[in-house]
């Protein structure tokens, strides 16, 4: 055996390391907590990462849908829709809507990227997202008509990591909100270099399998 072929077959096994040793993420069931400042309760999502509310809450109608799974060396969560009405004629009104999830994942500088889409209607929103380790990821806040941001943050994961979304709102006597939000884990440049270099090393190790 040349020594072409011993350095494809280290990179092919590299490959095989990288491929399957950074793609092993998992994630908790996600849960979400209402507190309307009288009652407060969770909700649990499922194994799949999905969750979902769809009742009243004091003065109160709530429809969510969301999900949250660990990908290729991330962790991803999401509210993907979120509406909101409050009852009007019963003065002021605050409801707080939590979601997080607990992630196992390589450990190592992560950042996180978060977007959210909301309108909101006779109040305002206040939204923050952050992680257990005490890193604030960034935070927002808007009165009608709404908004739409995107931030970023970075936190230093020890293996295994909780994320929260939090969205706060008031309202003075009625009113509406709807919310698309999205979070992810992202590697840093380091680990994607080192898993490029592995396809790379891959794809020789195929091309010489080739033409031997």
């Amino acid at each position: 055996m040349n020594r072409s072929a011993i350095k494809c077959m280290f990179f092919g096994a590299l490959s095989v390391f990288l491929i399957f040793g950074v793609m092993q993420g998992a994630n908790a069931a996600p849960t979400i907590s209402f507190d309307d400042g009288n009652t407060s309760f969770t909700v649990a999502g499922d194994i799949f990462g999905n969750i979902a509310y769809n009742a009243s809450i004091g003065d109160f109608s709530v429809d969510l849908t969301g999900t949250s799974y660990p990908s290729l060396k991330m962790g991803q969560m999401s509210l993907n829709a979120l509406d909101i009405t409050a009852a009007s004629g019963v003065g002021p009104l605050q409801l707080t809507i939590t979601l997080w999830d607990t992630f196992l994942l390589t450990p190592g500088p992560k950042t996180v990227f978060e977007s959210i889409k909301a309108s909101i209607t006779g109040g305002d929103i206040d939204f923050i997202v952050w992680t257990d380790t005490g890193d604030v990821i960034g935070s927002a806040l808007s009165g009608p008509p709404g908004l739409n941001t995107f931030f970023a943050g970075d936190f230093d994961n020890p293996g295994t990591f909780t994320i929260y979304e939090q969205v706060h709102m008031t309202f003075d006597d009625g009113g509406s909100a709807n919310f698309d939000t999205f979070t992810e884990v992202v590697p840093e440049p380091g680990t994607l270099m080192l898993l490029g270099v592995g396809l790379a090393g891959l794809g020789l190790f195929r091309m010489r399998r080739k033409k031997s």
